[in-house]
């Protein structure tokens, strides 16, 4: 990424990208660890590997992503984080309230199928499959609206 060639808007941009990478990655984290309570034996041991693959990028995205806020977007730049004229924090908007939606859903969806006495799961299983589910249909839907430019072209 060049100073030179970037405008603010594109690197404020990929900073974004980086940033919902960074928690489609966390929600991958949340998915393995639901997965925890539906599995047994060797299986499980594969998937405490495949949480720690999953840390290791998450780590990996979120340094990188505020290598590149410190390091390529200036201090006199940063004003482009929080305009919310910005293209990507309207489509960032959009995918929140996709999340949000879809996440209430999900919960009206589990608590009428559980009760309080008959829950095959127990409290911490329906909290990272919430968590999982929220965080990846925020950040799957951000890629979404951000590749369709064009709203007639957008899929959702």
């Amino acid at each position: 990424m060049s100073d030179i060639n970037s405008s603010s808007a594109d690197k404020v941009d990929t900073y974004r990208r980086l940033i919902f990478l960074t928690m489609l990655f966390l929600s991958l984290i949340f998915a393995v660890k639901t997965g925890f309570y539906l599995v047994e034996g060797e299986t499980k041991i594969i998937l405490e590997i495949v949480a720690k693959v999953l840390f290791v990028l998450f780590i990996g995205t979120l340094s990188y992503a505020i290598f590149v806020k410190w390091r390529h977007i200036r201090p006199k730049e940063r004003y482009v984080l929080f305009d919310t004229d910005s293209y990507s924090y309207q489509k960032m908007n959009e995918a929140c309230k996709i999340s949000w939606i879809l996440t209430l859903l999900l919960l009206a969806f589990i608590t009428t199928m559980t009760t309080k006495f008959n829950s095959a799961y127990p409290a911490e299983f329906y909290l990272n499959l919430t968590l999982f589910f929220m965080m990846a249909v925020f950040s799957i839907s951000f890629f979404i609206f951000f590749q369709w430019q064009d709203e007639e072209k957008s899929p959702l």
